[in-house]
């Protein structure tokens, strides 16, 4: 899938290009925690957080799986008290710089991770509900038994309509 005239691979390639290669992973840590406490609360998408704390709640397990990098979705996890996340794997070179986009995490393999965790967690398809705001994500949001578009592109928005599935 792309996104524009970019694909998900050209556009990490580009992130690692330009922002992150050669960053010590320690130095990337530091900088995503400092973004973070200053600014979480304002970037999060609220209806979104309030059924994740609602699934919480229940006893549920939560997971994020995203395609941005690692070192971003790990710490945003953390900070929402998923149980499982899952991304874009960059790699570290012996001196602990990020180098190199390892694996993206793109819908097909949104959809391994679900497998994985239905197998895990002896849960069905039909136990399963998925958020996504991107119409790039479709094969993950019909892996699921309950899929909701979430702060939807247009695109998104319009399968949602005419598949008759929720949106947030």
């Amino acid at each position: 899938f792309s996104l524009g005239l970019l694909s998900n691979e050209k556009l990490h390639n580009i992130a690692l290009r330009y922002f992150f290669q050669g960053e010590p992973n320690s130095e990337m840590q530091r900088f995503i925690k400092e973004f973070l406490d200053a600014n979480f609360e304002g970037y999060l998408y609220k209806p979104g957080v309030a059924k994740l704390k609602e699934a919480q709640a229940a006893g549920h397990l939560t997971a994020v799986i995203s395609t941005s990098p690692d070192f971003m979705v790990g710490a945003i996890a953390q900070r929402l008290g998923a149980d499982v996340w899952d991304s874009t794997k960059y790699g570290l070179n012996k001196e602990q710089k990020i180098d190199r986009v390892v694996s993206i995490m793109e819908s097909e393999g949104k959809v391994k991770v679900v497998e994985r965790l239905c197998k895990e967690h002896g849960l069905s398809k039909a136990d399963v509900t998925v958020y996504s705001d991107s119409h790039l994500d479709l094969p993950y949001l019909m892996c699921a038994g309950s899929p909701v578009g979430t702060n939807p592109t247009p695109q998104l928005r319009k399968i949602c309509k005419q598949k008759g599935w929720p949106t947030i």
